[in-house]
């Protein structure tokens, strides 16, 4: 029946999305908390570094999808990737500030 294939349609965008989901949480929370306490276990000082930190987490720019474009990669992906992180910079970029703070 024709539901099957609107069923199955919604399953593989959740997916992608999931994907999408993970991989913006690993670059806006993961990688500057190694960043953060990399440099903690190391003896220095994180606010010398914030705005190191703070770039860290910034939501991924243009730059990817040029790169994806040029070199024939998963473009949705990155589109998907770029419009994500960018909303949910809007609570991770907060939550670094008030860390670092």
């Amino acid at each position: 029946p024709w539901y099957w294939v609107a069923a199955e349609d919604v399953r593989g965008r959740v997916r992608e999305w999931a994907r999408v989901g993970i991989f913006s949480i690993f670059t806006l929370f993961v990688l500057p908390g190694v960043f953060f306490f990399g440099l903690v276990a190391l003896g220095f000082d994180p606010l010398a570094f914030a705005p190191s930190i703070l770039e860290a987490a910034m939501p991924l720019g243009i730059t990817p999808f040029a790169l994806a474009e040029k070199y024939d990669l998963d473009k949705k992906f990155i589109a998907r990737g770029i419009v994500f992180s960018t909303i949910l910079a809007m609570t991770s970029l907060p939550v670094w500030i008030f860390v670092l703070i």
